[in-house]
């Protein structure tokens, strides 16, 4: 899944359903409905904050998308509607009935209140009053609720999740709003896009990442490439001791403000998962001491289904799959190009170079019998069983619902 893509995400906003306005209706905005896109505070504003103004007797009945005005920047009239704060109009991502999201104008910089009124069909809505703040850092979220699992992705560009942990030591990258004015100053409804990374804007304040209240080391903390001044990405290296779990607490702190509490990443230990599936016991204790021996946290299951459930609760970095059977009659390769990773191969190698059992070949993949051969060894399964090797090495090709990695099983049938 692409930075691009999982941003984009970000902003979906759910919208209830619309009733047609009357015109003859003012907008109405309340203090307490300018809200922070990320967590949905309410009561402060920041330069640059992507925020959601939930708003009467304003915005089209049917969503209108932003646009680029004439200079190439985020338009700050849509769908007839328009976001002044002191009377400076905010870039404007998106306007239906009752909802308008914007971006907070970095010239309020260094003020301490600001003053927002809503223009739709050019009528205003009477003027809120806002309190302005240096910085006000929220960390989106997945679910797009404001709490739980961060909205960030791994090393190997998959989304962090439980089933999907960042190894200690690892580098991720997070998403985030609310950082406040930027050095060089940041402008509005500007795509940032720069030559080179050191011309990218970056906080004014000092940033730091805390990850389970061990301090991270900060490779990069400003504007996210290609997207619009106010959206922030913080890449940082997982601490090697830092705790590790599915919910450990992830704060972002910019100078002395802080996150709210809440938002969580998984982590796990850098020791790599090698998932073993035979139904033989003895040469599943035989393979998992060959793995751990060699600095492996190695799992084992008898057959596709333990495998599967295994493989659900704590996801491997690699899968033997051998001499599993599941129903009758002839089996075809399970082989598949393109599988055999350097790492992969060196970690098959480990146990192909001290097992004794016959058939093997370099590389961790078997000899294969024809589709005419009969079948070998094959466990009894009881009749209607839907589960298959096949299917185990499918389920497992998603570690998460918005991007499509996975373990590369390096599998192989008797």
């Amino acid at each position: 899944m692409s930075k691009r893509r999982l941003f984009l995400a970000i902003f979906i906003i759910p919208v209830a359903g619309a009733q047609p306005p009357d015109v003859t209706d003012r907008p109405e905005l309340l203090a307490s409905n300018v809200v922070n896109a990320a967590n949905y505070a309410a009561g402060i504003v920041t330069p640059g904050e992507v925020a959601i103004l939930y708003a009467r007797n304003a915005g089209p009945v049917h969503l209108a998308e932003s646009h680029l005005d004439s200079t190439g920047k985020l338009a700050t009239e849509v769908g007839d509607t328009r976001v002044f704060f002191d009377d400076i109009p905010a870039p404007v991502f998106y306007s239906v009935r009752g909802q308008i999201g914007v971006v907070v104008p970095y010239e309020i910089s260094g003020r301490r209140t600001t003053s927002i009124l809503i223009e739709y069909e050019d009528v205003r809505s009477i003027p809120v009053e806002i309190p302005v703040v240096a910085a006000a850092p929220t960390l989106f979220t997945l679910d797009l609720s404001g709490t739980g699992q961060a909205a960030m992705l791994n090393q190997a560009g998959c989304c962090n999740s439980p089933r999907s942990p960042a190894m200690l030591g690892s580098y991720v990258q997070l998403y985030a709003t609310g950082v406040g004015q930027t050095n060089p100053p940041g402008i509005d409804g500007f795509f940032s896009d720069y030559p080179r990374l050191a011309d990218y804007p970056v906080p004014q304040l000092p940033v730091k990442v805390t990850v389970g209240g061990v301090p991270a080391q900060i490779l990069y903390a400003g504007e996210a490439p290609l997207h619009v001044s106010g959206n922030f990405v913080v890449n940082f290296r997982v601490p090697t001791n830092a705790p590790v779990g599915d919910a450990v607490p992830l704060t972002l702190t910019i100078g002395d403000f802080r996150s709210p509490q809440g938002i969580t990443m998984a982590t796990r230990s850098p020791v790599e998962r090698v998932l073993i599936v035979d139904h033989d016991p003895a040469t599943r204790q035989s393979l998992v001491k060959m793995f751990q021996d060699a600095g492996y946290a190695a799992l084992a299951a008898p057959d596709a289904e333990h495998a599967l459930s295994s493989a659900q609760e704590r996801r491997p970095d690699l899968m033997i799959c051998e001499g599993i059977a599941i129903g009758r009659g002839p089996r075809n390769s399970t082989k598949e190009p393109g599988h055999e990773t350097h790492r992969h191969s060196r970690a098959a190698h480990i146990g192909n170079s001290k097992s004794r059992r016959s058939g093997r070949r370099a590389g961790g993949i078997e000899k294969t019998p024809s589709s005419r051969e009969p079948s070998r060894a094959q466990p009894p399964v009881a009749r209607g069983a839907s589960i298959s090797l096949n299917c185990v090495r499918l389920r497992l090709r998603r570690c998460c619902r918005r991007c499509s990695l996975s373990p590369r099983p390096i599998c192989a049938a008797r």
